[in-house]
């Protein structure tokens, strides 16, 4: 009990994963956006998240400078997440990418960190934090910098 208590202590004050990144490979600046866009018609995931998606998208830019990343719940530790492209209303999803302990990610980078340490990363800790960055047109897999947790 107490060494999960403390494990548990330990993983919760750890640095947000983004952090151990060199930030200025990855900036990009956010943008206001007054009329963000979401086209359902752009993805066959549309229609099917379109509450989830049309919410997301109406709190405007929360990934990679003009992007919505939007996040639902797909079984008992299970997110997946589509991004869409808040000038134009083009949605991006890809099926495959499943987060256990979830997604980390911000505004002002196109770096995303899928099962993150912390509080519910006790439960899980042999699964490995993967990164990826947003191109514009796909997620693409890169390797942990040697400082990343």
């Amino acid at each position: 009990m107490l060494l999960t208590s403390l494990l548990i202590a330990i993983l919760a004050s750890s640095p947000s994963e983004l952090e151990a990144w060199e930030q200025s490979k990855f900036y990009t600046r956010p943008q206001q956006i007054t009329t963000p866009k979401v086209d359902l018609s752009t993805h066959p995931i549309g229609r099917r998240y379109r509450t989830q998606l049309k919410r997301t998208v109406a709190a405007g830019v929360n990934f990679a400078g003009h992007y919505s990343l939007v996040r639902w719940g797909c079984g008992t530790s299970c997110t997946q997440l589509a991004i869409v492209d808040l000038l134009t209303g083009e949605i991006w999803h890809d099926p495959k990418l499943i987060a256990t302990r979830g997604v980390e990610f911000r505004a002002d980078t196109r770096l995303l960190a899928f099962n993150p340490r912390g509080e519910d990363g006790a439960g899980f800790p042999k699964i490995p934090v993967e990164y990826f960055e947003w191109t514009g047109r796909t997620l693409r897999r890169v390797r942990p910098p040697r400082t990343a947790p």
